[in-house]
């Protein structure tokens, strides 16, 4: 464990992932014990348009011949780099995203400039090993356990729009998960 980690053990972390007012909100915390809230550092690494993947097809329900953007972020957590965000978004349904700032809240984004608002969403969670390419980016190393956060997010028509991957470095940090219905 590294020294930031080491320092950081008693600190929560709080990721929230805001819908509308007349939506579900929900959020998910990456926890390390007690103590008081972390400062949150959201940074945009990448996007870039490509062909879908069999996988990202099926989540997207979406066909090989359509495009999508790929945005990749890094959260960090009181300077600790944390969680790696990978994010799929049809290309037909946001264009120019791409020139748009992509650190912050992307689901603001989509109902402001598209018209697309999350109503709902599927959350799977398992453990995965890092890749080589995950652990540069998450400056850890390979083989390392992570929590692999996987949303499938779909608008008012139940279509999916978003297929977000978080993997979160477990080390020191756990998840928790809060749920609320509109008001």
């Amino acid at each position: 464990m590294n020294d930031k980690l080491a320092a950081s053990k008693h600190q929560p972390f709080l990721i929230e992932l805001p819908g509308g007012d007349d939506v579900a909100r929900s959020r998910f915390r990456i926890f390390c014990d007690d103590g008081p809230p972390a400062i949150v550092h959201k940074r945009f690494v990448s996007a870039q348009e490509i062909s879908p993947d069999e996988m990202c097809q099926k989540r997207l329900r979406i066909s090989s011949d359509e495009f999508i953007i790929r945005i990749r972020r890094i959260r960090e957590l009181n300077g600790i780099v944390a969680v790696l965000e990978t994010i799929s978004i049809p290309s037909l349904l946001f264009p120019g995203i791409m020139e748009l700032p992509l650190a912050g809240d992307l689901y603001d984004l989509y109902r402001r400039k598209y018209d697309i608002t999350r109503v709902n969403a599927d959350e799977e969670l398992r453990a995965v090993l890092l890749d080589a390419q995950q652990a540069r980016m998450l400056q850890s190393e390979k083989g390392i356990p992570a929590l692999q956060i996987e949303r499938v997010a779909r608008s008012l028509r139940q279509t999916p729009f978003e297929w977000r991957a978080s993997l979160c470095l477990t080390a020191c940090f756990h998840y928790g998960a809060v749920v609320q219905s509109p008001k």
